[in-house]
């Protein structure tokens, strides 16, 4: 039986087949230009200076074979749908995000490292679904800007323009986003920038609740219910400077939820410092360089360090990268990606990776994974 003809493919078509079906309805009631998606603006990191009402969508469809896992092939497909709106000083931002069911014993089941777009919203059953992922509202200024509402806080920390964006750059999570870095995921917060200068650096506050919608197993009410018992609040600073064409970033965040400690001798909270160093070494060659400590007893990790360059000439990019993250009393986890993206035209992008992913016993084997993603601006 050919992969395309497999009956998993077939379920992966028919739950795909109910999110489009949402998506265009989506669609179909609003009205404007449909542009690529670009991150800083899908999260509101920059506003770019929007003076209309604007749509952006698209589609991510990842191809996955791994050699250790029980069930070795996995397609997923993901959906971006963006909407902006000035209104008064500001503006409103809401992101709709869907993405299909993750296998059970699949590659990502297996590899959890390997994809980072994959399963982004479960509901409370862990199947995929459309949900509003955010929805906030911003204002800016020459020296400032303000974000606040349901926010992706990984929109505004640990920012690279290397190696931060899962759908076009690299795939494995720890190549997304430091691992050492509790973040939640989409949750009430707010988060205040004060744009670098030649010879000032920017800063960057961010203050949210602990625990994000999937946290919440999915639940709003429950997501917005800040002071719930076990909850507590996610603070991080970050300074931040460009020189030349070099960008340094570093920071320090805590959480104040009690976690259990190590040792199981109580409760304790989740803190650490990190940094970022993107580079320009070569007209088309951009590298970045990621480091993260846990100040704490409670973290999984210890310490983590990361490398990436990406090249990108004309319609083509390459990228590599490989990331290690020191856990404690355990096996270190390491991973490798190398990937491909051609751009086809302006709506269609696509593109071959590998990736050999390390790990604990405890987590799962040590394995090879190919696959290919495509990139579809509708």
């Amino acid at each position: 039986m050919r992969a395309w003809e497999s009956p998993f493919l077939k379920k992966i078509h028919m739950d795909a087949g109910n999110l489009c079906r949402l998506l265009w309805l989506l669609l179909l009631v609003v009205s404007g230009p449909s542009l690529a998606d670009e991150r800083d603006r899908r999260h509101g990191a920059v506003l770019d200076g929007i003076t209309g009402f604007h749509v952006e969508s698209a589609a991510t469809l990842t191809f996955q074979h791994a050699t250790r896992a029980p069930d070795r092939n996995e397609a997923s497909i993901s959906f971006d749908l963006v909407q902006t709106l000035p209104m008064g000083r500001g503006l409103w931002t809401l992101y709709v995000e869907g993405s299909t069911t993750p296998r059970a014993a699949g590659v990502t089941a297996t590899f959890p490292a390997a994809n980072a777009d994959v399963g982004t919203t479960p509901d409370h059953r862990g199947r995929g679904r459309l949900q509003v992922s955010e929805l906030h509202y911003g204002m800016e200024t020459s020296d400032w800007q303000i974000v606040t509402g349901l926010i992706d806080v990984t929109a505004h920390l640990d920012l690279s323009e290397v190696a931060n964006n899962e759908t076009t750059q690299f795939l494995a999570t720890p190549l997304v986003n430091n691992p050492t870095i509790a973040f939640p995921d989409y949750v009430p917060g707010l988060a205040w920038h004060r744009h670098a200068r030649k010879h000032k650096p920017g800063i960057a506050l961010v203050l949210a609740g602990s625990h994000g919608l999937a946290d919440n197993a999915g639940h709003y009410a429950r997501t917005f219910h800040l002071n719930a018992h076990g909850k507590g609040f996610f603070l991080a600073a970050e300074l931040y400077g460009r020189r030349q064409t070099n960008v340094w970033r570093t920071g320090l965040w805590m959480r104040t939820d009690a976690l259990v400690r190590r040792d199981g001798s109580g409760n304790g909270h989740a803190r650490g410092i990190y940094g970022v160093f993107d580079a320009m070494p070569g007209e088309h060659l951009r590298s970045n360089l990621r480091l993260g400590i846990t100040l704490d007893d409670v973290s999984k990790a210890r310490d983590f360090a990361s490398a990436a360059i990406l090249r990108e000439s004309g319609a083509l990019a390459l990228g590599a990268g490989l990331a290690l993250t020191r856990l404690h009393g355990s096996k270190d986890e390491r991973l490798v990606e190398i990937f491909a993206r051609y751009r086809v035209n302006k709506a269609l992008q696509l593109g071959p990776h590998i990736q050999w992913v390390g790990q604990p016993e405890s987590q799962g084997p040590d394995g090879w994974i190919t696959g290919l993603r495509v990139r579809l601006t509708l």
